[in-house]
């Protein structure tokens, strides 16, 4: 049976490869391509240490990045809690503005605490790897808007969880070649 979540997936999956294969044609006809080096951006889920940062370094022209982020998840209490990190390696499909990615993290999926009274007395972090597919808008100024959904396994839970991201920042590229 396909979980909901894996139903999710699949239509995300359906939707960025038809996108890419449309923006792949416009981008391939846009001349002066400057290729990424680095990006910043702020967000929220699982590339970001759930409400957090990242940071990424583009290799092979772009088509490639390795990305860590870090941030803080809410405790149930409305509390913030622990500072927790991610870190995913990207493979990107398409062209300069719209851009569609494979993604292999490793990210805290699930976390759970006991509380007494209100009081937390411990808590569990579990963290595992998991894959993704991942659409990017990326402005001709350098902005860009980045999703993601895919899934995760629990390594400490045995389970498989949903991972999610939505962020926003910038893209530094190098200067066009003359």
């Amino acid at each position: 049976m396909i979980r909901p979540y894996g139903r999710c997936l699949a239509c995300v999956l359906i939707a960025c490869g038809a996108l890419g294969a449309t923006s792949a044609v416009a981008d391939a006809q846009e001349s002066g391509s400057r290729s990424p080096v680095v990006g910043l951006s702020l967000g929220l889920g699982n590339p970001y240490g759930w409400l957090g940062g990242a940071v990424e370094a583009y290799a092979l022209d772009g088509r490639a990045s390795i990305r860590l982020g870090a941030g803080y998840p809410p405790r149930s209490e409305g509390l913030w809690g622990f500072a927790v990190w991610a870190a995913s390696v990207r493979r990107y499909f398409g062209g300069d503005r719209h851009g569609l990615a494979v993604e292999a993290s490793y990210s805290l999926l699930t976390y759970d605490g006991v509380s007494v009274n209100g009081v937390l007395l411990s808590e569990t972090r579990r963290y595992g790897p998991g894959v993704a597919a991942a659409y990017r808008l990326t402005g001709a100024s350098g902005l860009h808007l980045d999703v993601s959904l895919g899934s995760g396994w629990s390594v400490a839970g045995s389970r498989l969880r949903p991972t999610v991201g939505m962020g926003a920042g910038y893209t530094w590229r190098r200067p066009p070649s003359s």
